[in-house]
């Protein structure tokens, strides 16, 4: 995987292609909005299965020869058949009128030899035991699918037996079919299926990935790891709401959008992965900073406080006063004051994580607009206007502001006290390091004094003890 990335190469947010992921990152909203924000692992594999049900996956064609063509589509035309039988487990019944013409390579794979029943082929294998040819015997059962005896005498003879068998059976499998994605994340490895998806003619992403997310490993780094490289396989690929999907699926924090992610030279590793949902930080700022993207990540962070009430994206919050503006803009005074006041009560909850420049232009714009709020409307009505009918700045003054404004209040009067007092403890500092200057050169000055007079009479001896006493030793 490239370690750098250039904004013009990469997605452009194509919904029409790619409207399976689209719809499908909507479908998670609402999901977590209905569940008042959660989730668990079945609930988004029932999700991704649904939407592949609703967006069919179209397998690219090649065209590079009728004999890769055919192959491709056979591979597709499998794990076609194989995400049926999972949406048949979790979902309605389906039309599956048109699986036999779908299971080409799997029924050459499991069918027994011509001529040989179940029963002639377990007599045979037994015959082999009968006479101790063991090796001979696990060759016949993985050659003719009798997986179960093959994989209980191999576990009995000895480890490389065992993985052999182990590795013929998985050599069984298509390698994009998500058995694959399951056993090799159950063995304590990274499913090659993460990095494998790139490639759109591999196949489709969202069995792999309910695979993972319905069948949590002893190792939840490494689940979390895989779905995160999924995630960068998919972004690569070009389908942006895949990939932030996956994101999400492995908890991943939003960062902060950075102007060097535009330019060649940046490396990809030093950029976060989620800064708006939906959107691609790669963007030129007006590109990137979408309604819709806001808008989106903004009901994620919603759903998600439904059920963690300290649940707060810090670094989302400057997004959410862009929109209050542009409401505002258009007239929207009332529900540009609504977004404010979420504003300042994320800002409350921990005041140390938000700049005080910050701070300062939301209360700025709140406790102008604060006369757009119904409840203070109503208060002034209820006063006996005066005659010329105009309210002055004394009687403004008299009217209680919300609590969520005085509080703002508050935060943004202590952060400019301790701007105010930070400047004048650096100030004092540098003070004190001038006086520091200004001490060491005077010694310095005593130093070449003292050494001037050095040179016309004797240098005064001080007392050692030490020297003292190896005089007397010498005499």
């Amino acid at each position: 995987m490239e370690t750098t990335i250039y904004a013009k190469q990469l997605v452009c947010n194509n919904i029409e292609k790619y409207r399976g992921s689209y719809t499908l990152m909507w479908q998670l909203l609402i999901l977590l909005l209905r569940q008042n924000g959660m989730v668990v692992g079945t609930d988004i594999a029932e999700l991704l299965l649904k939407n592949q049900q609703q967006f069919p996956y179209e397998a690219v064609e090649n065209t590079e020869g009728d004999g890769d063509g055919d192959s491709s589509a056979k591979s597709g035309d499998e794990e076609v058949v194989q995400d049926k039988q999972v949406i048949d487990a979790v979902a309605s019944e389906q039309d599956v009128a048109s699986a036999p013409k779908q299971i080409l390579k799997t029924s050459s794979t499991i069918s027994n030899p011509p001529g040989l029943t179940d029963a002639e082929i377990t007599d045979k294998f037994r015959n082999y035991l009968l006479y101790g040819n063991v090796n001979e015997a696990l060759d016949w059962a993985t050659d003719n699918n009798l997986w179960g005896h093959a994989l209980f005498l191999a576990s009995k003879v000895d480890r490389r037996s065992h993985a052999n068998v182990m590795m013929k059976f998985a050599n069984k499998l298509s390698l994009n079919d998500p058995l694959q994605t399951l056993y090799q994340l159950m063995s304590g490895r990274q499913p090659s299926s993460v990095t494998s998806v790139q490639d759109e003619r591999w196949g489709d992403w969202r069995p792999h990935l309910s695979m993972v997310l319905s069948n949590t490993s002893q190792k939840p780094e490494l689940d979390r790891k895989s779905i995160t490289t999924l995630g960068d396989s998919l972004f690569n690929r070009g389908d942006l709401y895949a990939a932030h999907f996956c994101y999400l699926m492995a908890q991943l924090g939003f960062g902060r959008y950075q102007e060097s992610a535009t330019q060649e030279t940046t490396l990809q590793q030093h950029l976060p992965k989620l800064v708006l949902l939906g959107s691609s930080h790669y963007k030129s700022f007006n590109d990137f900073a979408t309604n819709e993207a806001i808008m989106m990540t903004e009901i994620y962070e919603y759903a998600c406080s439904l059920n963690d009430d300290k649940f707060s994206l810090v670094e989302f919050q400057p997004y959410k006063y862009m929109l209050a503006t542009r409401l505002l803009d258009y007239g929207y005074n009332l529900r540009s004051l609504m977004y404010f006041e979420q504003i300042a009560l994320h800002i409350q909850a921990d005041p140390s994580k938000y700049e005080s420049s910050f701070i300062n232009k939301i209360y700025e714009f709140a406790d102008r607009l604060k006369y757009y709020d119904p409840v203070l409307e109503r208060s002034m009505d209820d006063q006996q206007q005066p005659v010329d009918g105009n309210l002055n700045n004394s009687q403004l003054a008299n009217f209680e502001e919300q609590k969520w404004l005085q509080d703002l209040r508050s935060i943004a009067v202590q952060h400019k006290v301790e701007c105010s007092a930070g400047g004048q403890i650096a100030e004092t500092q540098s003070q004190i390091d001038q006086q520091f200057v200004e001490l060491n050169k005077q010694f310095n000055e005593l130093n070449m004094q003292y050494n001037s007079l050095g040179n016309v009479e004797q240098t005064p001896t001080f007392y050692n003890p030490e020297t003292l006493q190896q005089q007397q030793q010498q005499q």
